[in-house]
């Protein structure tokens, strides 16, 4: 089951969300866009998840 740690919209709209996989027991970062387009996930240490909320775009492929 996934399951929302935290949320929040950024300055431009965006919706970052930090969720865990209680099956996986993995953490990921989703930063859905305001622009509509595809949500942007990505893999998350656990001691490092505090940080990559924080700041999404500096952990965010280019």
């Amino acid at each position: 089951m996934i399951r929302e740690l935290d949320s929040r919209r950024t300055d431009t709209g965006d919706l970052v969300s930090l969720v865990w996989n209680d099956v996986t027991d993995s953490v990921e970062l989703h930063v859905h866009p305001a622009a509509g387009t595809e949500p942007i996930c990505v893999p998350v240490r656990p001691d490092r998840a505090r940080e990559v909320f924080a700041h999404p775009y500096v952990y965010l492929p280019q």
